[in-house]
């Protein structure tokens, strides 16, 4: 299709082919009898594709790493005056303040020129997904083999805007006793819910009450609320209860499965997936067709 992960050679490629830079070649296809020749790309879901470079290749603040050394060398020089001592004691030898390198390099700007050098250390992912450790697709992938065509990593952390800042949020025991950005009453509080969580049944609470109630009922403060709302469960307060306590336990249930977190993301792009299906059907003789409804 058109949404898929690209490398950055790839992705300039594919913009020119939009843009129209790059001249097809026509082919003559000689059909047989009841044969209809269908062209794929008439269709297009993506039209006026442009490319804007929001900084200057040539730019007097965006130096290369090599100017940035040979100004720190400059600067760097050691001037000596080799002169006895004087009556006073003081020699005529004179030092310049040498600059850091670690501060003349934390200036140091991202510019066309550094970005194409860097190209093969990354990919693009149009259509970028998180899968949940214990998600169903995860949970397909290994009970059907597919997983052997792919290759995942763990996220590292979870974060959320906090007062300004993103930090942590803390999900696990060792997280919630590690951090410093919630009280020891909070941490109880917390570890409490937690448990709570993987424990309630939802059968058993009141379909008319939010997800808001029952966080109040389990007196988690303001500050735990967020953590929770925004970075765990990921439901808004007024949603029903039972919607927040399965979003919550489907969190917790997926966490140190795979990593310190519950997400999983596919090192070459979402479009790794539906090729990884392909491949297994091409083993067992079968054929895909692109947008085509079964």
């Amino acid at each position: 299709g058109d949404w898929a992960a690209f490398t950055w050679e790839g992705l300039q490629g594919w913009i020119k082919g939009e843009e129209g830079h790059l001249e097809s070649e026509e082919k003559k296809v000689e059909l047989d009898e009841g044969e209809e020749f269908i062209a794929l790309r008439d269709n297009k879901t993506i039209l006026n594709v442009k490319e804007t470079w929001y900084c200057d290749k040539e730019d007097d603040s965006m130096k290369s790493e090599a100017d940035i050394n040979a100004a720190v060398e400059e600067a760097g020089t050691v001037e000596t005056n080799h002169q006895p001592l004087d009556a006073e004691g003081d020699s005529g030898q004179t030092i310049k303040d040498q600059p850091s390198q670690h501060a003349a390099s934390a200036n140091q700007k991202w510019d066309k020129e550094t970005l194409l050098a860097q190209s093969r250390k990354f990919n693009l992912d149009l259509t970028p997904r998180l899968l949940f450790a214990r998600g169903p697709m995860v949970e397909l992938l290994i009970s059907s083999n597919i997983s052997r065509y792919t290759e995942f990593k763990s996220v590292t952390r979870v974060l959320t805007m906090l007062e300004g800042k993103l930090e942590q949020v803390p999900s696990s025991r060792s997280d919630v006793f590690n951090t410093r950005h919630i009280s020891v009453v909070e941490k109880r509080i917390l570890m409490k819910f937690l448990t709570q969580c993987l424990q309630d049944d939802e059968a058993h609470q009141d379909p008319s009450k939010t997800f808001g109630d029952y966080l109040k009922s389990q007196k988690l403060t303001p500050n735990l609320t967020h953590f929770v709302v925004h970075s765990i469960a990921m439901t808004p307060l007024d949603c029903p209860i039972t919607t927040g306590l399965q979003a919550t336990r489907k969190f917790l249930s997926s966490l140190g499965r795979f990593g310190p977190t519950p997400f999983l993301w596919s090192m070459y792009g979402t479009g790794e997936l539906p090729q990884a299906f392909c491949r297994l059907c091409a083993v067992f003789g079968g054929d895909g067709g692109k947008k085509d409804q079964l």
